[in-house]
This record gives structure tokens, sequence and C-alpha cells, in this order.
């Protein structure tokens, strides 16, 4: 008898076992076809006319655009960014076709010192280096287009005044 029930467990693992990699497979291949509306973004940010490494750019997709997709990107020592779609994390992916909001963000860490946890641990203070106005998709003047076989670049040409 044992030997009949170890064998009915393992078939019923195994056809338990199949289904999931059935279903892993069909996840990614539906994933795969979502991602074919994806075009290549990129672009430079300067602030005062400097370009801005270290930044993190977003595009959030206006309420008017519901095919976009929340992708960002980080800038290069030149200013240069690439869109990135979540949760690919595809290098270089890009985005989808719509209107967006563009936000933008800087953070360094404050060199007036850290602040002391209740634990007693000292953690650096950090400070957004943007003007408030880029960082926020509610305050944010920034808004493109990115369109089908089109090439997106974009340039943001930021100002602390």
């Amino acid at each position: 008898m044992f030997c009949l029930s170890s064998l009915f467990i393992s078939k019923n693992m195994n056809y338990q076992f199949n289904r999931i990699i059935l279903g892993i497979f069909i996840l990614l291949y539906l994933s795969g076809c979502q991602m074919k509306n994806t075009f290549y973004v990129e672009g430079t940010v300067f602030l005062d006319d400097v370009p801005l490494s270290k930044a993190v750019v977003s595009f959030i997709p206006e309420q008017s655009s519901p095919e976009g997709n929340f992708a960002s990107g980080m800038t290069n020592e030149n200013g240069v960014f690439k869109l990135t779609i979540r949760p690919t994390g595809k290098e270089n992916a890009g985005t989808t076709p719509g209107k967006y909001t563009v936000t933008i963000s800087r953070y360094e860490e404050n060199p007036s010192g850290s602040e002391k946890l209740p634990s007693g641990e000292n953690v650096p203070i950090f400070a957004q280096m943007i003007p408030l106005r880029y960082t926020t998709s509610d305050m944010s003047d920034l808004k493109v287009t990115v369109e089908k076989k089109k090439k997106n670049v974009f340039e943001f040409r930021l100002n602390k005044n």
C-alpha cells in the first residue's frame, strides 16, 4: 500500500508542478506581449545650463493617457537618462506611447551633519537639490508626449530661480 500511495502523491505533485510551470510561462508570454508597445526614450537634464548628474527622471502617465506606464531613469555625468519601465527593469526599455508629466529629483547628503535615531544610530540627512516645482507631478509643468515609431528624445532645462 505504501508504494501505491507514494506513487499517487508523486503523480499529483508532478501534475501541480507542471501547472505552476505552465502558469509561469503564460505570465512571461503575456508580459512580453505587453511590452511590444514600448518605445525607446532618452533625454538630457540641465540645471542652470549645467548637465545634471545623479538625478532621477520619472515619466508619470497623465489621466488622459491610460495606456501610459510609469517609467524612470537616472542621469549620468553628462545629464543623459534612458527610461526603464518597472517591473521589467530591462535596461533602455523606454515606455509606452502617451502623455506624461515629468518629475526630476536629486538628493545629496547634507554636509551639516546627521540625525540621531532613538536607537542611538546616526543617519545622514539628505537634501533635495532640485527646486520643488520640478519634483512632484502636482507641481511639475514638464509635459511630454511619447509617440509610436518616433525618436523620443527630450531635453529639460531647469532653473534654480
